[in-house]
């Protein structure tokens, strides 16, 4: 078994996605794990974790947690965010919203994301100063310089990263999912693509997964239901062109992840009725799956339940995050394209993978980042 593995994220279910492909630029394979390293998180008891993520290789690791603090009144939670950057190297944590937070002071925002860039220069915050949905604006922040951009209101879901290009989903005035805005970091242009619809996770070619009610056409805004009930996925060339229709069995309410090559995809397909809660009516046969697709040919396999996809490699071996037998926790296995599988961690809560490493959090009251190496089998 070998290949190069590429990186994905957990993120909430419910929606569809556009997902970019890329040739690869991490450099291991999963295979049998090493003996974990470890970081103490600094993190309080009782605050919410969030959006674990790797970047630069897997130097460095962001997490986000909200601290809720009472108000003067005594009942009043004021949240405050905190985005740890873990440098893997000198072992040292910083909190990289600072910068951001001086920035909007005087302003009540509440903060929904934040996703670094592929080489940690810049981070896009995703915020928002007043209720609703359709009212999150996206702000980028340079880490060099500490400056700080609004590039997009209204987005419709996260942005993404591919290279030095950034992937803005957004809402038109009318609220239907309107075209993509595209920044360029090397140039500092902002500009929107002639397509129209919602963003996943992306690398470094400019090759992608759209989700469209029609991708021969998806020049059009699209609302949100009959996005929900016609849509379909295609494999779209980065001049346009349709590669790949259909590409994965039914459109993905998660986004999915490619090899380095863009060779394969790995995506899960969630039905609900498998989250129903135990004694919460009667529970039926588990529907939800994860599909493996061989892009440019014949090879399609599933694995039953629900697995959360984190990596796949160049030849079809993929890293996801199946439930553990305790609630609110992960088992990490790795599956190969036989259906086999093998156990890479238990108790996790988070998990990433990125420079052929695993990254999960794990532990409470006092959480623990783990880092398992992901070596080539002999």
């Amino acid at each position: 078994m070998s290949g190069k593995i590429a990186m994905g994220n957990r993120t909430p279910c419910g929606v569809l996605w556009v997902l970019l492909l890329a040739a690869g630029a991490l450099a291991a394979a999963p295979g049998v794990p090493g003996r974990p390293r470890e970081w103490a998180l600094p993190v309080q008891e009782g605050s919410s974790l969030t959006g674990l993520r790797a970047v630069a290789e897997g130097r460095l690791v962001f997490l986000g947690e909200t601290v809720f603090k009472k108000g003067p009144t005594g009942d009043d939670a004021r949240p405050r965010f905190i985005l740890h950057m873990l440098d893997t190297k000198t072992g040292r944590f910083s909190d990289e919203a600072k910068p951001f937070a001086r920035a909007m002071a005087g302003q009540k925002i509440g903060y929904h994301f934040a996703v670094p860039s592929p080489d940690g220069q810049y981070i896009v915050f995703g915020v928002s100063t007043q209720p609703g949905p359709g009212t999150r604006t996206a702000y980028l922040l340079d880490r060099g310089s500490g400056t700080t951009r609004k590039l997009a209101e209204r987005l419709a879901d996260k942005p993404v990263w591919a290279g030095r290009k950034l992937y803005i989903g957004c809402l038109t005035p009318d609220r239907r999912l309107g075209p993509i805005q595209v920044f360029d970091s090397a140039k500092g242009t902002l500009a929107p693509m002639k397509l129209c619809g919602l963003v996943g996770a992306a690398d470094a070619t400019g090759q992608f997964l759209v989700c469209a009610h029609d991708p021969k056409d998806p020049t059009t805004p699209l609302g949100r239901r009959e996005f929900r009930q016609k849509a379909v996925t295609a494999v779209i060339s980065p001049d346009g062109k349709l590669v790949r229709e259909r590409a994965t069995a039914e459109p993905t309410h998660t986004p999915p992840v490619f090899s380095p090559s863009g060779k394969y995809l790995a995506a899960l397909h969630l039905d609900f009725a498998d989250l129903r809660p135990p004694g919460v009516g009667p529970k039926p046969p588990p529907k939800s799956y994860l599909e493996i697709v061989e892009i440019g040919g014949e090879g399609r396999w599933r694995i039953k339940g629900e697995a959360w996809p984190k990596a796949v490699s160049d030849t079809g071996e993929v890293v996801a995050a199946h439930k553990d037998e305790k609630p609110g926790q992960e088992e990490i296995k790795i599956w190969d394209a036989k259906g086999n599988s093998r156990t890479l961690a238990r108790g996790a809560r988070y998990s990433t993978v990125a420079g052929g490493t695993l990254y999960y959090v794990t532990g409470r009251p006092k959480p623990v980042l783990k880092a398992v190496q992901l070596e080539a089998a002999k």
